[in-house]
């Protein structure tokens, strides 16, 4: 009798688990069936998307060629000339003109070197004197043909002279207004012993240069350049 009442007991666990496999297995396709039908329906979607047009890269598009493309520049252009820190010359400006306001004037000057200055610069400052004799003359006489085409710019300075003590500043700052009112400019001879020549130290106010060189700490200021001389 246990015997018969275990195997009924087996037959009904059994016949419940065939029934939940049954159930499962019918969920299963269901679910299968399920996914089928939402992929055949996404696809038919994806299809109804219209496909976007392919473009070339914007670099080699007609719209990009059209647009002007922006020059390089180095960061070197946008530095302007300044005065290097150590003094190369310093001494006594004996300023001659035929009017006797500028007659045997003496000045005292510290000469600086150009942030832009070459090398052949470098030699002439080497070789002014303590003591030089400049002469005064109108600006247009003493002009540099290469400056009457499109003015000097910062690259022509070789030479930044300033007053070497407070106390000088006062005389200096009147000699520089002096030049700008009546448009004058100085020179003086420079002896290249290298090359046994003379050449032409030119003395120019800072307002002959582009707006954005015209003051050194706010303030005009005088400037020089060697050139060849004619005689």
């Amino acid at each position: 009798m246990f015997w018969t009442e275990e195997n009924e007991w087996k037959e009904i666990v059994e016949s419940s688990v065939g029934s939940y496999s049954n159930s499962q297995k019918r969920k299963g396709d269901d679910e299968i069936s399920a996914d089928s039908e939402k992929e055949a329906s996404c696809s038919d979607e994806m299809r109804s998307i219209p496909k976007l047009k392919k473009h070339r890269p914007l670099e080699d598009s007609a719209e990009m060629r059209s647009i002007p493309k922006l020059k390089k520049v180095d960061s070197a252009e946008q530095q302007y000339a300044e005065p290097l820190i150590r003094c190369v010359w310093r001494g006594n400006a004996n300023v001659w003109h035929g009017q006797s306001e500028f007659n045997d004037r003496y000045y005292r000057f510290n000469a600086f070197l150009s942030s832009k200055s070459c090398q052949g610069v470098r030699r002439m400052a080497g070789e002014l004197k303590p003591g030089i004799q400049f002469q005064m003359f109108p600006r247009s006489y003493l002009w540099p043909k290469s400056f009457r085409r499109s003015g000097p710019t910062d690259d022509a300075i070789a030479l930044f002279f300033f007053p070497p003590q407070p106390e000088d500043e006062k005389s200096y700052d009147s000699l520089v207004n002096e030049m700008i009112c009546d448009d004058l400019a100085m020179t003086a001879y420079v002896e290249d012993r290298d090359l046994s020549i003379y050449n032409d130290l030119l003395i120019f106010t800072s307002v002959e240069l582009p707006w954005q060189c015209r003051r050194y700490q706010g303030k005009f200021y005088l400037w020089g350049v060697f050139r060849r001389s004619k005689d």
